[in-house]
């Protein structure tokens, strides 16, 4: 299945994990510059920061 861009998705897990982070850095620097988004988009950079260690022995 091909993403929006056209090429085939990422199939490792770590590389879609880095692919899924990558898009999350990108939304939460282009949210506007408020507290409001700053509050919404806290939690979701937290879950890029932190991914689940048993993922990555």
């Amino acid at each position: 299945m091909k993403d929006e861009s056209g090429t085939e998705p990422p199939f490792d897990l770590r590389e879609r994990t880095k692919v899924f982070g990558l898009q999350i850095v990108r939304m939460f620097v282009a949210l506007p510059k408020t507290e409001e988004a700053r509050v919404l988009g806290q939690p979701a950079l937290q879950i890029v920061r932190q991914p689940d260690v048993r993922l990555f022995p």
